[in-house]
């Protein structure tokens, strides 16, 4: 595998990181280069024990800090090389997102933003910050975080669009997307309801004789495994977080009528956050889908940009 090239700071997508202070001087320095001050101390120094943890996913959106990462073009279909991973020849696996650019791939900066000002703060009294949760779509999750660096919850309140007016969602309860320490083996699910606008209408939505329509949002968690993500910054340790989201419509006298899902992976690694996200077309089956609408991956160098 290759060496890892420097990497700055991942902010965690959808999620919460941290990483290193830089300053821009010389990793060599001295303390006297410093003034006798002690040298920049890393924010978040990773164990390296197979387990993301409280104080391996801090976040601070005030500090104004973004990552740069590579995504594919809105409405796009990509192929996901090594669907569900690839040996290594050591008894692990790899997760190869290096691959080249193609046509309409983009760079974005991502990175956790203050509620504070979003078109959507007042829908949210206890969010604490929103972050890009689909690139390609431009919906965006509002997130709190409960706990103690022995155990947190990093709960996703709700969904809105970038464009004013046009969906925002608050969840009823919050969908619990990473519960910390998180490690192999772990899984949970959530189903919430869903009120506020979608696509510009008012969801629950009373339709007099024919009812009241209102939406449900289902969202399925395993972490089921371990490996290396190959990335364009880095080969990096992740976990592996699939997740499985089902959007349902239900009518007061009817029941159940429309349902739609998709299938999400997030490669989550420590005191990096989500560095690697892959989201299914809709509908798909397999776990190991090989058809992707959003490919994001962390640690584009817009220097190589074809």
């Amino acid at each position: 595998m290759r060496p890892a090239r420097a990497v700055v700071l991942a902010v965690g997508v959808s999620g919460a990181a941290c990483g290193p202070v830089t300053t821009g001087a010389d990793d060599d320095a001295t303390p006297e280069a410093w003034g006798q001050e002690e040298l920049p101390a890393a924010a978040c120094v990773g164990d390296g024990d197979g387990a993301v943890g409280p104080v391996e996913l801090a976040v601070d959106p005030s500090a104004g800090v973004t990552a740069t990462f590579l995504v594919n073009a809105e409405g796009s279909v990509v192929t996901v090389d090594s669907p569900g991973g690839a040996e290594d020849g050591a008894g692990g696996r790899l997760y190869p997102f290096d691959g080249p650019t193609t046509q309409g791939d983009r760079v974005v900066e991502i990175g956790p933003e203050p509620i504070t000002g979003a078109w959507f703060a007042d829908r949210f009294p206890g969010g604490q910050y929103h972050a890009l949760l689909d690139a390609t779509t431009g919906v965006r999750g509002v997130f709190a975080v409960d706990g103690d660096d022995s155990s947190a919850t990093v709960r996703l309140l709700g969904i809105a669009s970038d464009a004013e007016g046009e969906t925002v969602l608050v969840y009823d309860p919050p969908v619990d997307l990473f519960r910390l320490p998180m490690r192999v083996g772990d899984g949970w699910d959530t189903a919430a309801d869903a009120a506020g606008l979608a696509g510009g209408a008012e969801y629950p939505q009373d339709l007099g004789e024919d009812g009241v329509v209102s939406l449900v949002h289902r969202y399925t968690f395993a972490v089921d495994a371990a490996g290396t993500a190959v990335l364009p910054a880095a080969d990096l340790p992740v976990l592996r977080l699939r997740g499985e989201v089902r959007v349902e419509a239900y009518n007061s006298l009817a029941g159940l009528f429309a349902a739609d899902a998709e299938r999400v992976d997030f490669f989550v690694a420590e005191c990096l956050g989500t560095v690697a996200r892959v989201r299914s077309l809709e509908g798909e089956v397999d776990p190991d889908f090989s058809q992707a609408r959003e490919l994001l991956r962390f640690g584009f160098d817009p220097g190589v940009w074809p």
